[in-house]
């Protein structure tokens, strides 16, 4: 029975790797097993995210979104700028509240600070959407709230806009403004805050 069990085993192994190894000739390429291996790497840890981005799309003034490249930038490396660069923290003091190690958070801070810059330097659009991350137990319990409210700073309502025509609509809840499409011209929509 046992093996039955181990030929059962090694078969699905074959089957599974031996397409993504083997050469033409039946013989196995030892840099494809390796690269292969290589890639099989732990899962990342979850970030922690005080705090989601109110506006989740940047982009150059006057040209329309179809003529855009765009940078992806996630949650967590917003997070990071946001910590480092907005709150004025240290490594040290970012790492411990996004609860990673400082050589981390020094990886993800220098990542998104050349992805901004990359964008700025090359008229690129800033999205941010993504990433690997967890929002604290406070805003999942309602103590704090997740995400952007659905009032602006000014207290009026929020609002998506289209880019390319210009059109202002209300924001529907619970419906993305990137998901909606202008009623005039049918391009993406993005949040409108003034």
């Amino acid at each position: 029975m046992y093996k039955d069990v181990l030929y059962f085993i090694f078969h699905c192994i074959d089957a599974l790797v031996c397409p993504l190894v083997h050469r033409n000739d039946d013989t196995i390429d030892l840099n494809r097993l390796f690269a292969l291996l290589c890639t099989m790497s732990r899962p990342q840890k979850e970030r922690i995210v005080e705090q989601t981005p109110h506006v989740v799309y940047f982009k150059p003034k006057g040209v329309p979104l179809i003529h855009l490249d765009e940078v992806v930038l996630s949650i967590d490396e917003y997070e990071s700028l946001r910590l480092s660069d907005h709150c004025g923290l240290t490594q040290n003091e970012g790492a411990s509240r996004m609860g990673i190690h400082q050589s981390t958070f020094q990886r993800i801070l220098s990542g998104a600070r050349q992805k901004v810059s990359e964008a700025l330097v090359t008229g690129k659009a800033i999205k941010i959407e993504g990433g690997t991350y967890r929002l604290p137990e406070e805003v999942l319990q309602g103590s704090a709230r997740p995400g952007p409210a659905l009032r602006g700073t000014k207290g009026e309502p929020l609002r998506c806009i289209c880019l390319d025509c210009g059109k202002i609509v209300a924001h529907k809840r619970g419906v993305p403004c990137m998901s909606m499409t202008c009623p005039e011209c049918g391009s993406q929509m993005m949040r409108y805050d003034e």
